[in-house]
């Protein structure tokens, strides 16, 4: 138990560290990059990051005039060589939890704030019980299109069945990319054109898949997204229920 312990707290101050370099790095840099954010599920639930730590998060980006812009834009700006802001941030939703709807959208509303979510096209209207046995329930197609039409939101593929690319011979690993963008485009009548690597598990063959049927695509790697990265590999900055305030702060 307290070798445990110990193996876990020197896991987090190694993370916090990381966190730090990185924080600084880009500030001794003045590099103008953006921060993208990746969230999962926000809510109660036991691997959910709360909803009161959620919108403590979004009112600090408010009260400090963060530049929060939809991920499409950044993109945007990286393909045309334009700067990015300073303080510019991106949100980030990964999969297509039902409390990105009932918890996350009423604050994004109240903050005014734009987001993206990557959808697992195989598990709207449904539920999802994962490898630790814990249920979620995913979007439904209304939640979605609501979503869609607040004007806040814009939906993105994250593949059929969000299984590891790596694992699937060509024709499989393409037919995850193009069949779930084409759901989406059946839904909301919108091209998808950002794809998210499941479990930012990709190899060369993938890359130029995306290559094939995106503009862009992003990564689970952390660090900040500017004209020196790949733009089918952009990293994104991880927010959990474990996520400090500090830590949310190094992320930005």
């Amino acid at each position: 138990m307290f070798i445990t312990k110990v193996k876990r707290r020197l896991k987090l101050y190694k993370a916090l560290l990381a966190d730090i370099l990185r924080f600084m790095s880009r500030k001794v840099l003045n590099s103008k990059s953006a921060a993208i954010l990746m969230y999962h599920t926000v809510g109660n639930g036991p691997e959910s990051l709360g909803v009161d730590m959620f919108r403590r998060q979004m009112k600090w980006l408010k009260d400090h005039n963060y530049n929060v812009v939809r991920l499409s834009q950044v993109v945007s700006s990286l393909k045309n060589g334009h700067i990015i802001a300073s303080k510019t941030v991106v949100l980030t939703f990964d999969d297509g939890y039902a409390d990105n709807y009932i918890e996350a959208l009423p604050i994004l509303r109240e903050f005014g704030f734009p987001a993206t979510i990557f959808i697992i096209t195989n598990l709207i209207d449904s539920k999802l019980t994962n490898k630790r046995g814990v249920q979620h329930t995913m979007l439904s197609r209304s939640q979605i299109k609501e979503m869609h039409n607040s004007g806040l939101i814009e939906f993105q593929p994250h593949t059929v069945k969000h299984t590891r690319l790596s694992y699937l011979s060509d024709m499989e690993a393409e037919a995850e990319l193009k069949d779930s963008q084409e759901t989406i485009k059946s839904h909301l009548s919108v091209q998808g054109h950002i794809f998210a690597y499941p479990f930012g598990d990709h190899t060369q063959r993938d890359v130029q898949l995306a290559k094939k049927y995106f503009d862009a695509a992003v990564t689970v790697s952390p660090g900040f997204a500017g004209s020196s990265n790949d733009i089918f590999l952009l990293p994104r900055q991880a927010i959990g229920q474990h996520t400090t305030m500090l830590r949310f702060r190094l992320h930005i």
